[in-house]
């Protein structure tokens, strides 16, 4: 089944959380950061990151400021 990362900014936590939601019931493999509760976090998100076959990025003026969001 394909795998869609989704790429945000934590201050639109919300927002996304209602976004991703929606998006699981018609595509149910959608992977979001907080789903990875180890110590290497960047390793396994980048990891992850790879082998999605998506990525859909939440652009807002807080993502469009995230260093993390434009890593990804």
């Amino acid at each position: 089944m394909k795998q869609i990362f989704v790429s945000y900014s934590r201050k639109d936590r919300d927002a996304v959380a209602t976004l991703v939601t929606a998006l699981k019931q018609s595509t149910p493999n959608i992977f979001i950061d907080d789903q990875i509760k180890i110590e290497n976090w960047r390793e396994r998100l980048d990891k992850e990151i790879r082998h999605c076959d998506a990525l859909l990025v939440v652009l807002s003026n807080s993502a469009n400021k995230s260093a993390e969001v434009h890593k990804e």
